[in-house]
């Protein structure tokens, strides 16, 4: 036995070496448990920018448990504990933990990153061996990324059935089976991403021709048959997205996904992936055609008695003071929405909601609009929940919302039915905005529509600060039509309305995106979002455009993206097709664009050295303003300074991040670019980059 902390490893089945093993990363996981605690790890992750750190350590990866109604009163198995990225969540919910992993250096990092809490036993061993010891009935079995290891537990004929049924003998009556894995039919895997386990292209939706390997995925349809074969009756399904390692939406087969929720699918944080097609789309109509459920990422299954929660959703990759997650709940009918902070710094701003509340229906009173109210009735009673005094529980309200209505009269090309709902909204807007109290997250989406009753379903961001009504109306045009494609004519629309009728609103569709992108800052805090955060680790996506082009061609390609308010993203990005090479230089155009407020270049997609030769616009060379401390020019890259405009870069994905705004007098014209990029080993650039210290921000 060893103790770390407060928690206790048992090693009576140790078999005196490791029998799985990451090697060298796991030496330094040890090392960072033990010297930093867990309010470091998002600053660690975001410095490091590497794949194994970030998965170990996110707080992300809690997110799959976290909406769990575990109780306090509780017993809990971990099978396949690991490095102990939900054992915490786990252990701050419920009565004792025990974990069970095969590897005693996973054990330890597990031990030393959860050593405050006094209810976690870990043995360490082979699961066959440990669960003949194991003496009491436990109403939760975790099984998070382990099942599809399950031949490998078990090495029998049939080996996923009777490890369920061996699971289910140390289960409590009414209790519960929790298994997250990946669905071999994922919309992702289709769509260019390496299986999981494999690294391969399309491995699983090949049913694994190769043969090799411990671990297998299934589809829903087989993991009904497994978990049918074991005697097991009852079960639910659930849909972690974008998968489940780190999910921030859980959805059920009572609460689907819409149409144009699922538009965060570039998340390829461990290798690079292949770009086949857009998947915000083919998810759009997989969704449409009722679908969904058999392309999904990943699936969560959770037997036993239905429980309560129906739908989740997290932001805790916000900063720290707005953490928050919310949870659609279902008993004997009755819904309710709980919403909780997941940090202790977010308590103020959870607790502040209610209050919001109050006087937006002041602000509001006599507009017919209004808002759900947040109160504790009898469904919480009857279930006797125990609530922090961080959680609050609002109203459910059903109906569509107005983007679900606007996008309607869209597709039926009904003009006046789209004018007459967005001058409604002008007008609610636009009232009250002498108050001292402003709903700045007033936006389509956020307002239930039924008949002439319309009632506001989100009311987090309010300020006690007044705003004017033509702000909100830009934004929420702005946040409509950069959700999703294929809004354009609606912006035109309204647009057209709004220079007629609301003309500060049009002056204010200019800027509105930088207004935004500093709304998105604020929100974010000092740290890096998840897209950024997938940039500095550094795995390329490839369309099949640039790939084609490239193996054609032989030209280098340059691609751009652009940062309209809401981030980088691939749909927002292309390639320059006139690139002019000249000894090792590149020379291309950016075009710029009025509401443009950053770009990034990725001038190559192998480790380079790049020297920035010149920058023009208009004629002049605005190269000692891109380089000088500022509002505008470079903010950030990904590689290693080495003099003011030469890098060193030892990733496949090498870029520059430029801020336009304030760089550039007006977003007319072209940005005219000259680099000097000189291709290097893997070898060659990651020992540079080691030298000189591999910095992103300036």
């Amino acid at each position: 036995m060893e103790k770390i902390g407060n928690i206790i490893i048992e090693k009576d089945f140790y078999p005196g070496e490791d029998l799985y093993s990451d090697g060298k990363i796991e030496d330094e996981l040890l090392e960072l448990v033990q010297k930093h605690p867990e309010s470091e790890f998002r600053k660690i992750i975001e410095e490091e920018g590497r794949w194994p750190i970030f998965y170990h350590l996110s707080d992300i990866r809690k997110n799959i448990v976290d909406w769990l109604p575990i109780s306090g009163n509780d017993r809990v198995l971990e099978v396949g504990s690991g490095c102990g990225a939900i054992t915490g969540a786990l252990a701050s919910k419920a009565k004792e933990v025990t974990c069970i992993d095969l590897s005693l250096k996973r054990s330890r990092i597990n031990a030393h990153r959860n050593k405050k809490y006094d209810n976690v036993t870990i043995h360490v061993g082979n699961f066959k061996d440990i669960e003949k010891t194991l003496d009491c009935e436990y109403d939760y079995i975790m099984l998070i990324g382990v099942f599809e290891y399950g031949f490998g537990y078990m090495g029998t004929k049939n080996p996923y059935e009777d490890f369920m049924k061996i699971l289910a003998k140390h289960l409590k009556k009414n209790g519960h089976i929790v298994i997250a894995i990946e669905n071999k039919f994922g919309m992702k895997y289709y769509a260019g991403c390496r299986e999981d386990h494999s690294g391969r292209f399309f491995d699983g939706i090949e049913d694994y021709p190769n043969g090799d390997g411990s671990a297998r995925t299934f589809s829903r349809k087989r993991l009904e048959e497994i978990i049918t074969s074991a005697g097991i009756e009852e079960y639910k399904f659930f849909y972690p997205y974008p998968d489940y390692k780190f999910p921030h939406t859980i959805y059920s087969d009572e609460y689907l996904p819409k149409i144009g929720e699922l538009y965060q699918n570039i998340r390829n944080f461990d290798r690079d992936r292949l770009l086949l097609f857009d998947e915000q789309r083919a998810f759009d109509a997989v969704i449409k055609e009722g679908m969904f459920p058999h392309y999904s990422n990943s699936y969560m299954v959770v037997t036993g008695p239905e429980i309560e929660s129906r739908f989740a959703k997290f932001s805790n990759d916000r900063d720290e003071k707005y953490a928050v997650s919310t949870v659609i709940k279902e008993k004997k009918g009755k819904k309710w929405v709980e919403k909780k902070a997941v940090t202790e710094a977010a308590n103020a701003h959870v607790e502040g909601i209610l209050q919001s509340w109050q006087e937006l229906q002041n602000r509001y009173w006599g507009t017919g609009l209004e808002f759900n109210a947040g109160k504790i009735s009898e469904p919480y009673i009857e279930s006797e929940m125990k609530k922090p005094e961080s959680c609050i529980i609002l109203e459910f309200l059903e109906g569509q919302t107005l983007e679900e209505r606007l996008d309607e009269c869209l597709a039926a090309n009904n003009k006046n039915e789209f004018l007459r709902l967005f001058e409604r909204f002008c007008t609610l807007a636009c009232h009250g905005q002498d108050y001292t109290v402003t709903d700045y997250d007033f936006i389509f989406q956020n307002i239930i529509v039924n008949g002439e009753h319309w009632s506001v379903i989100d009311y987090e961001w309010t300020f006690d600060k007044k705003k004017s009504g033509a702000s909100l109306i830009a934004r929420a045009i702005h946040c409509y039509c950069h959700s999703r494609a294929g809004r354009a004519e609606a912006r035109a629309w309204m647009e057209e309305y709004c220079r007629a009728n609301q003309p500060q609103v049009a002056e204010l569709l200019a800027t509105v995106a930088e207004s935004e992108a500093e709304f998105q800052k604020f929100v974010q805090g000092d740290h890096l979002a998840l897209s950024e955060l997938r940039h500095k680790i550094g795995n390329p996506a490839f369309s099949m455009d640039y790939i084609a082009e490239r193996i054609g061609a032989g030209t280098p390609k340059v691609q751009i993206y652009e940062d309209h308010g809401d981030g980088f993203s691939e749909d927002k990005s292309y390639f320059i097709d006139d690139v002019c090479r000249t000894d090792n230089k590149l020379h291309f155009s950016v075009k710029l664009k009025r509401d443009l407020i950053n770009v990034r270049i990725d001038p190559a997609d192998y480790p380079c050295y790049v020297s920035i030769e010149s920058v023009t616009y208009g004629g002049e060379d605005i190269s000692a303003k891109v380089f000088a401390a500022g509002k505008g020019g470079l903010r950030m890259h990904n590689g290693a300074r080495v003099t003011k405009g030469s890098f060193f870069f030892a990733t496949g994905d090498p870029h520059f991040i430029w801020k336009l705004r304030g760089l550039l007098p007006e977003m007319t014209g072209e940005l005219k670019v000259c680099l000097k990029v000189e291709r290097l080993s893997n070898e060659v650039a990651a020992a540079a980059c080691d030298a000189l210290g591999l910095k992103g921000k300036l």
